[in-house]
């Protein structure tokens, strides 16, 4: 442990937000639109994701996203995106949530980065 950092600049992870419910529907909603692999619609599921997208956007600007749990799930919906911005902030937001108590958000930052690069050609 560092003990050169000092007490007062200490950044604790607090964990009393609680999950915001549409946050965790859009979620439960993205991942189940999923489960069929071989079988995947894309002609209704993209539209769907693209709905999911723009409300988990209302949410994210109206601060309406705090906890961990809400950041990753929201991490989730835009890592489905279909261009590069989708994937950084998908990168973006599940890194918000390792900070926020999500040490498992790791390997979505991860693919969403992974993404991301490729998106952009690196």
């Amino acid at each position: 442990m560092a003990t050169f950092w000092p007490s007062e600049r200490s950044f604790p992870v607090d964990r009393s937000d609680a999950t915001n419910s549409e946050m965790a529907a859009l979620f439960a909603a993205d991942q189940a639109a999923r489960q069929n692999h071989g079988k995947i619609d894309w002609t209704i599921v993209a539209p769907q994701d693209a709905q999911r997208r723009h409300r988990a956007r209302e949410l994210l600007d109206a601060g309406a996203l705090r906890s961990g749990d809400d950041f990753y799930q929201a991490a989730y919906i835009f890592q489905h995106g279909t261009e590069a911005g989708h994937y950084l902030l998908a990168h973006t937001l599940a890194m918000i949530a390792v900070a926020r108590g999500r040490p498992d958000a790791l390997w979505i930052a991860s693919a969403a980065l992974d993404r991301y690069l490729q998106a952009v050609g690196q």
